[in-house]
């Protein structure tokens, strides 16, 4: 928390001081979203194509969304933030499938810790907990009960997707252990060194699932391949140890079964 943050926090200006750092965060974001945007039409496109079915795990306010509807795919999109939810609504009405849910080892009820940055709630405490320095500006002032199911279920449901997204700020491999079966493309978040150790769990549980696929990632918002080759999962593990690996901060894995 910045000094400006402590001084108003006790005064009754707090709240509005809140609402403006997040109108602040909106623009950025939209800035932000008209330069990555066409990187991700392009990036995506070279695993999805039209009438293929994307689970979107951690849609947030549906910026990945977008990029996966240009390129002709069905989107499930996993929300449990009801902020968020409305967003997605008004963004894109009809056009996608909303599951008002979060996603775990198995199906229940969990709490949620709610940020000032939506980008950053999540069920982990650990994740909180790891990462306050790497995000001081955001607080996580609020709790909510929130449903969970399982990808498991959600694969019952809609069918086994081309390509599910997992980007759940520290829960991924709560939401890998709700899954029994391989599906073509994955994705997950990573945060390095702050989440290392989960990570190493989540690409040896992905590897358990499908031992013969590959690995590749893409750091930051790059939206390109960090390694001009699929490795197998022997040969990931040993560069995601390296402290090449670590100085990318964070990225995406991607898994292909």
């Amino acid at each position: 928390m910045g000094l400006l943050d402590k001084l108003l926090k006790p005064t009754p200006f707090y709240k509005s001081y809140l609402a403006y750092k997040q109108r602040k965060t909106e623009r950025i974001q939209e800035a932000l979203e008209a330069k990555y945007h066409p990187l991700r039409v392009a990036f995506y496109r070279q695993f999805l194509g039209p009438q293929d079915t994307v689970f979107d795990v951690g849609a947030n306010v549906g910026n990945r969304v977008q990029a996966f509807l240009e390129c002709g795919a069905r989107v499930v999109a996993v929300e449990p933030q009801p902020s968020c939810v409305q967003i997605l609504k008004s963004k894109f009405g009809n056009g996608i499938t909303i599951e008002n849910v979060g996603l775990s080892e198995q199906p229940g009820e969990l709490e949620m810790h709610l940020s000032t940055d939506s980008t950053v709630s999540t069920f982990s405490t650990d994740y909180i907990k790891n990462t306050k320095d790497r995000f001081k500006y955001s607080e996580w002032t609020d709790t909510i009960k929130v449903p969970v199911t399982t990808l498991d279920a959600l694969l019952s449901k809609y069918g086994t997707p081309k390509f599910c997204k997992i980007d759940v700020e520290g829960f991924e491999l709560q939401v890998l252990k709700g899954l029994h079966q391989p599906i073509p493309y994955m994705s997950i978040e990573y945060c390095v060194p702050e989440v290392a150790g989960q990570m190493k769990d989540c690409v040896a549980m992905l590897h358990q699932l499908s031992p013969e696929g590959k690995f590749n990632y893409s750091i930051g918002e790059s939206m390109e391949w960090a390694l001009p080759e699929w490795k197998s999962y022997s040969e990931f593990k040993q560069h995601i140890d390296s402290p090449e690996f670590e100085r990318t901060s964070f990225g995406d894995i991607y898994f292909k079964s």
